[in-house]
């Protein structure tokens, strides 16, 4: 292993170096300003502690505002100037005195109880001072650690998304020093339990280690009881980044190394997935659900013994993974997995859940061929659970979604047509729609209201050539002009609507003759009505009541 450090430190030998001070802290940076945290098995919730500084404040004499840099978990953080040592640093700053909760201070002095436990700094962000500062009535904490110039490992990852070359080396070394910093931190007895590329921060070349507010040491340290008298906490950690076991242990000091090893294997799986991504995503629920039962996806597009380290590091059993970083290390190194767990059942179990796969696949694929696509979804669904990864279930998850949304838009173009468009229209429409997707969720309401206009439509024909034959000019008319509502397209129905408007005109017309006493009028008028119904007659044969039939049968 001291081949490992010593490539890792390129031109200088890895340095231990004891520290016998009480001064030692992280550089919190904290996305959510309110998050809560857990101190072993009593939980608390920190209260909202910041402190405002201005550019140019100065501090002990010594050191110089500079700019805020965030607020942490604990604090508030400002980048300044010492004066001492002329170099630029990180000061955590925490307002503590008679008007402040004492937990903010406690966790200060845990956090130092936990750097007192790490022997080098090579790869651990490095605190220098602690002091306490009189500050208007109280009194401030004031923590001076190492300024790490050069970002984020997240944000080193999002510049190189796209250039998977450079991930798979200059990245992966990156990712061994962060290896041998954790490595450190496990020979002092803590487990990080927060790791994510958020906390590993860059410090000129170098990548270092950081953030220790969710750690733990399995040397138990003493708790005040005011801990045990707040409410309990969140779980420790980032969800998409935490092991199986920060789900399940009862206490977070029941959590090992390990769990540092499955955080490390998430982060590695990132670097080398080809879309820079974890194996899991999704809300803490869901994230929850895989973590725990979901075996990882097998990254395919890298060496097959570099994809079998990750496989290892990610392996649900603390046991089944590595037992130390420093075997992760030895392993990366050589280029092949050496570590083969307390049992030969872990290929067995990954042989299981491919042919499991397998199996699923091909009921899923039958239901697609048999247009049962609502059960393939849910086979598939289930598919993609064992392996968000799998291609076939992919490709065809993505087919039946399309076709889902294709006739999603059908059925929403019926719907808007429904109350003028015509019945063949409809049909037409729909048959696209069964086609696409023949039992979509939006297809039994909208056939049952064409069905109602068809009968409808049906029921008013009918009733108006019924009342055609008793010579009942007017209901005809009536019923006639409800058919066309609705299906306008109907052949020769809108000139026989037409031609009992005027026949209904020209009965308006004889009444209004014989009310003038105007005989001979009304006898005119009463011809040409004769004349109009022999043409209605002939018009009513014209009327293709069959092509009605065949299209209430297509229905």
């Amino acid at each position: 292993m001291k081949q490992v450090i010593q490539k890792l430190s390129s031109s200088s030998s890895y340095d231990f170096l004891h520290q016998n001070k009480k001064s030692s802290s992280d550089n919190r940076r904290r996305q959510s300003e309110t998050e809560n945290k857990c101190f072993f098995s009593g939980g608390f919730k920190l209260q909202e502690n910041r402190v405002w500084l201005e550019p140019d404040d100065t501090l002990l004499e010594r050191f110089v505002i500079i700019e805020f840099l965030g607020h942490g978990s604990i604090g508030t953080v400002y980048l300044a100037q010492d004066m001492f040592l002329r170099n630029e640093v990180a000061l955590k700053v925490v307002e503590v005195g008679p008007l402040n909760d004492d937990i903010t201070s406690l966790q200060l002095k845990r956090e130092i109880n936990i750097y007192n436990q790490i022997y080098d700094y090579q790869y651990v962000i490095r605190v220098s001072d602690l002091h306490y500062v009189p500050w208007g009535g109280t009194g401030l904490l004031v923590m001076s650690m190492e300024h790490a110039n050069g970002g984020t490992f997240r944000k080193w990852l999002l510049v190189h998304e796209n250039d998977l070359d450079t991930r798979k080396t200059t990245g992966l070394e990156y990712f061994k020093m962060a290896c041998v910093g954790i490595a450190t931190i496990h020979d002092g007895y803590v487990s990080h339990l927060d790791l994510k590329p958020e906390n590993l921060l860059f410090k000129d070349d170098i990548l270092k280690v950081s953030d220790f507010g969710a750690s733990s040491c399995s040397q138990r340290l003493k708790q005040a009881s005011i801990f045990h008298q707040q409410e309990s906490s969140q779980e420790k950690g980032t969800p998409v980044y935490m092991s199986p076991e920060h789900f399940l242990a009862p206490h977070p000091e029941d959590i090992g190394h390990q769990a540092d090893i499955y955080s490390l294997g998430i982060i590695l799986f990132e670097l080398l997935h080809p879309n820079c991504r974890p194996p899991f995503g999704g809300s803490y629920d869901r994230l929850r659900e895989l973590h725990l039962k979901v075996p990882a996806p097998r990254i395919t597009n890298i060496d097959e013994n570099l994809a079998n380290i990750v496989a290892t590091c990610l392996e649900k059993a603390p046991e089944d993974r590595y037992q130390s970083v420093w075997d992760l290390l030895e392993d990366l190194e050589k280029g092949y997995c050496s570590f083969k767990g307390p049992t030969n059942s872990r290929e067995t179990k990954k042989n299981s859940a491919h042919e499991e796969i397998e199996t699923i696949m091909q009921s899923a694929s039958n239901c697609f061929s048999q247009g049962d696509y609502n059960e393939s979804i849910r086979l598939i669904d289930k598919a993609l659970s064992l392996d968000p990864e799998n291609d076939a279930a992919q490709q065809l998850r993505t087919e039946l979604q399309t076709r889902f949304e294709k006739a999603e838009k059908f059925y929403q173009t019926i719907a808007q047509n429904l109350k003028d468009g015509g019945l063949y229209e409809l049909a037409e429409l729909l048959k696209e729609a069964v086609n696409l997707f023949p039992d979509h969720p939006s297809g039994h309401l909208i056939q049952t209201k064409i069905a109602i206009k068809a009968a409808d439509y049906r029921n008013n024909m009918e009733q108006g050539l019924h009342a055609l034959q008793t010579n009942n000019w007017e209901e005809a008319l009536e019923f006639f002009q409800k058919a066309n509502q609705h299906h306008p397209n109907t052949v020769n129905l809108n000139p026989l609507i037409e031609k009992l408007n005027t026949i209904k005109n020209l009965r308006m017309q004889i009444n209004q003759a014989l009310i003038n006493s105007e005989s001979e009028k009304a006898l005119t008028i009463a011809s040409i009505v004769d004349d109009q119904v022999d043409d209605l007659k002939n018009r009513i044969r014209a009327l293709k009541i069959e092509e009605e039939d065949e299209h209430e049968n297509r229905l």
